[in-house]
């Protein structure tokens, strides 16, 4: 077992950004504020008793906003050296209806809206173009989520990964 196998997946997303921002000068103007909030691992297993592996990368949301094309190096160099899926995810805040919160609560801190920037988040590098939510007759959601033909390709391996990481 190597060193990188034994620490946590916190401590080890941190160093590969470390080592990520000190390759090249480019990259240590786009990770030179970039903190790693959280880093959640996830097992799913999957139809055909497989387990994969997930890593869920919580950074903060202003650096998420400002440096999408950071963003994209950071999930290929954690994939190539993990070996198992990563989704950044900014971390938001959400603030309930029922709060001390003396202000009108900004639609951008609801859980409806938490929730779909979360979505949003885990489809990187595809953009959502179509929604449709069924009720059943049990009382359980069902969400239809139509994504651009450009990410298909992409994201077509990791369809169960991700639904399973939403509902968790």
């Amino acid at each position: 077992m190597s060193s990188t196998q034994k620490q946590n997946p916190t401590e080890q997303v941190t160093d590969i950004v470390k080592n990520l921002s000190k390759s090249s000068e480019e990259n240590t103007k786009l990770f030179k504020n970039a903190k790693v909030a959280e880093v959640k691992q996830f097992v799913i297993k999957t139809e055909d008793k497989k387990s994969i592996k997930a890593l869920v990368i919580y950074l903060p949301y202003p650096y998420l906003r400002d440096h999408k094309q950071a963003v994209n190096k950071l999930i290929n160099e954690v994939q190539s050296k993990t070996g198992s899926y990563a989704f950044v995810v900014a971390k938001r805040t959400v603030i309930s209806k029922w709060s001390d919160f003396k202000q009108v609560i900004p639609k951008s801190r609801t859980l409806s809206d938490v929730s779909d920037a979360i979505l949003e988040d885990l489809l990187a590098p595809g953009h959502i173009i179509g929604r449709r939510t069924r009720v059943r007759l049990n009382g359980t959601h069902l969400y239809k989520i139509h994504v651009n033909e450009d990410a298909r390709p992409y994201l077509q391996d990791k369809v169960e990964t991700i639904t399973q990481i939403y509902q968790a």
